[in-house]
């Protein structure tokens, strides 16, 4: 009978079972869980609809609250539904009988249960917004078993993915001491074993980097979704976009405006959904301000909004992600942080869908500024980095890249762009398989052969100039202005030594300052390259070899 696996006999089965579960009678109540028990050892939990919260529900209420045997059934076939997949109902039937519930015993054997379930499975098996609304409220019981149990749950989800765990905690308006205690118990429990079960057909690791995204991205989605909305456009003064965005207008009267009204609003985690349009408007002209200071602060604003809008702040930063891309040519951090970081974010959060965006990705692949094609490979190589334990996301991100990662891989020639790109191929090949990426197929013998076995592109050996330097690489030092330089740097009083600047040999040193002389006379200037260095011993040797090229020029 039960060995038919019918999906339409399982359904007929489930009010059959839901009422065995549920006996009054301890006996008869054993003998209906293990009944339930061998059923899901053949059939699907999953396959009899409607009826398997209601069988959860009823083992939550009476299984595991009776005597050990039942407790053990009850257990079982908890594990055998989350094996198949069926998590969710699973702790919602654990959530709702505490909701029901005031013996200290039963809440003892649901605190118990939930901690046995984690343990076994690991915590990334679990949705961490429904461990976190269970836990919150165990924890805040008064029978120090149940605290106990639900703290021990907590310090699984803590020795995955750190500190974000207590804060999700925190901001269910837990008691302080409370936190103090989960806090204390997180950092002296000793590690815990590993997982003896998992859910079939996952092929998903409970330990290592990989369970630890999947951990923070549910903890960060759970803070997000928990966070009260605050609102932005209406602390906006009348003659804000007006004067921010006019590019004749004085820097320090736009930054004040920024700063006074639109910053304090627009970094909260959650912004309250409105009609964005105009402010995107006026954040775009800021991206083309000749003032650099100015465009570092749109990227800054348009981060936030992305971060606290996100779907809801879709149709704006899609008009501007052209522009985003153009502005990679701007080789100032100031700049380029926040503008990968915002970069980033859309793809994070799919405020965009990458395929929408993927035709603007390729042209600027294309672009003939090395910055920019450099900042579209890195930026798909941290996409493809952050989605180790999301096959599905990472599959949609290699089919709207393969064809840009194919270009840049064939046709560029700046090692730096094809290192990036490769690191990102890597990625896909890592985590999709070889198989399941067919751009392979597309690239050079070698480059596919190295690619597939996990290896990047090398970087030339003579090559050390910084990405973000700029203009053309000036003649070489002769032979007598370089014993000049050095001579000149000898002379020099020399403070003491400074870890290993102080430590070069005679012909490491000469070998050095010909390195830092080419770099200097590449970038245009050697103060930024000075201030590079930790010793006022080396900034006096450079800005004296400086002096000394530019006379011998």
């Amino acid at each position: 009978m039960f060995g038919s696996g019918n999906a339409e006999a399982a359904g007929t089965h489930g009010s059959c079972i839901a009422g065995a579960v549920k006996d009054t009678n301890a006996s008869a109540l054993e003998s209906g869980l293990e009944m339930t028990t061998k059923y899901f050892n053949v059939v699907q939990p999953s396959s009899i609809g409607d009826s398997i919260s209601r069988i959860l529900n009823n083992i939550s209420e009476k299984g595991i609250s009776g005597r050990p045997k039942a407790v053990t059934l009850s257990l079982e076939i908890f594990s055998l539904c989350i094996e198949d997949g069926t998590i969710s109902p699973v702790l919602s039937s654990l959530e709702t009988a505490l909701s029901k519930t005031k013996a200290v015993k039963h809440k003892q054997s649901i605190a118990s249960s939930l901690l046995s379930l984690v343990e076994s499975f690991g915590a990334p098996v679990f949705d961490f917004k429904q461990v976190v609304s269970l836990v919150s409220k165990l924890v805040q019981e008064s029978d120090d078993k149940v605290r106990k149990s639900a703290r021990a749950v907590v310090v699984a989800f803590y020795q995955f993915a750190g500190e974000g765990v207590i804060a999700s905690i925190k901001a269910k308006d837990v008691k302080s001491s409370t936190i103090a205690e989960i806090q204390k118990e997180c950092e002296t429990s000793p590690p815990l074993p590993e997982p003896t079960r998992k859910v079939k057909g996952s092929e998903a690791t409970t330990a290592g980097p990989k369970a630890a995204a999947a951990v923070q991205a549910s903890m960060a989605a759970s803070l997000y979704e928990e966070a009260e909305a605050q609102p932005v456009l209406k602390f906006l003064p009348k003659n804000f976009h007006s004067v921010v965005g006019d590019p004749k207008a004085k820097w320090s009267e736009k930054n004040g405006l920024v700063q006074e009204y639109l910053m304090p609003h627009v970094t909260s985690k959650k912004l309250q959904p409105d009609d964005y349009s105009e402010l995107a408007k006026t954040m775009k002209r800021c991206l083309s301000d000749p003032n650099v200071a100015m465009t570092a602060l749109a990227c800054k604003v348009l981060l936030n909004l992305c971060k606290g809008l996100r779907n809801h702040f879709s149709r704006e930063i899609r008009l501007l992600y052209p522009s985003l891309l153009d502005l990679m040519k701007e080789k100032k951090t100031a700049v380029s942080v926040p503008l990968q970081d915002t970069l980033f974010t859309v793809f994070e959060h799919d405020i965009v869908n990458i395929q929408d965006v993927q035709d603007d990705l390729l042209k600027a692949s294309g672009d003939k500024v090395t910055l920019v094609r450099l900042g579209v490979a890195s930026l798909i190589e941290r996409c493809a980095s952050s989605v180790a334990s999301n096959p599905e996301k990472c599959a949609k991100l290699m089919k709207a890249t393969s064809q840009l990662m194919t270009k840049v891989l064939n046709e560029d020639q700046d090692s730096g762009v094809k290192e990036a790109a490769s690191r990102a191929c890597c990625q896909f090949v890592n985590i999709l398989g070889v198989d399941n990426c067919p751009f392979l197929n597309h690239l050079a013998p070698k480059t596919r052969e190295r690619i597939a076995s996990g290896q990047t592109a090398a970087p030339p050996a003579t090559s050390r100039r910084p990405a973000t330097a700029r203009g053309a690489v000036g003649k070489s030092l002769s032979s007598s202005q370089l014993k000049k330089s050095t001579s000149s740097v000898k002379a020099i009083q020399q403070p003491a030594p400074q870890q290993e600047e102080a430590s070069l040999s005679k012909s490491d040193a000469e070998a050095k300052l010909h390195e830092v002389l080419e770099q200097i006379n590449y970038s245009g200037g050697a103060g930024s390259l000075i201030q590079g260095f930790s010793s006022k011993a080396m900034k006096e040797r450079l800005s004296t070899a400086t002096q000394l090229r530019e006379s011998n020029d």
